[in-house]
């Protein structure tokens, strides 16, 4: 298993502990739910460039329960 796939596995798992849609990840990241997806989806090789790290580190801030709140409302929680 390589770097993405393991990423994507760990990803998963934790999302599937906490009954966490890819829409409540994304919110709780505060970043498009595109993003998540794009990073998530099985066909998609991420890269090394600045989207894909930024976007990583949000859904691991997210899963270790930081939120960014510039962009998070409390409507979210409820998603």
């Amino acid at each position: 298993m390589d770097y993405n796939e393991t990423f994507r596995a760990t990803v998963t798992e934790r999302m599937a502990k906490r009954g966490w849609s890819m829409v409540k990840l994304a919110k709780r990241a505060g970043i498009p739910y595109t993003s998540v997806a794009t990073l998530l989806g099985s066909k998609h090789r991420p890269g090394s460039g600045r989207f894909y790290f930024d976007t990583a580190m949000a859904i691991d801030d997210a899963l270790k329960g930081k939120r960014n709140m510039d962009r998070v409302s409390p409507e979210d929680d409820a998603a």
